[in-house]
Order: C-alpha cells, then structure tokens, then sequence
C-alpha cells in the first residue's frame, strides 16, 4: 500500500486561504478579491474555516 495519489494533478495545487487564492490570482483580478473579501462580513469571509471548537468542561 501507498500513500502516493492515485491521480497526478496537471496544475499546481492552490492553498485554500485568502493569501493563496490571491497570489494564484492576476493583479486585476486580486484586487478584485481583496474588494470582495473586505466588504465581506464577518461570518462569510471566515465560512470555510470555522474558529476553535471551544472547550468543554
């Protein structure tokens, strides 16, 4: 058994964070991003990275 993936992937993998969408992005269309992302609210900029679970006691 491997670890390695089954396919190859044709282009490079692109971080799933504003700093790696942004820097795969062209300088027109990263500006874009930034607009977007600031007038965001607050709970939609952060959806696909929920905060820390909180402890339970």
């Amino acid at each position: 058994m491997t670890a390695q993936p089954i396919r190859q992937h044709d282009s490079e993998r692109v971080p799933r964070n504003a700093e790696g969408i942004a820097a795969a992005l062209s300088g027109a269309q990263r500006m874009e991003f930034y607009r977007e992302l600031l007038a965001a609210a607050p709970e939609q900029a952060t959806q696909s990275r929920p905060g820390p679970r909180p402890l339970l006691r």
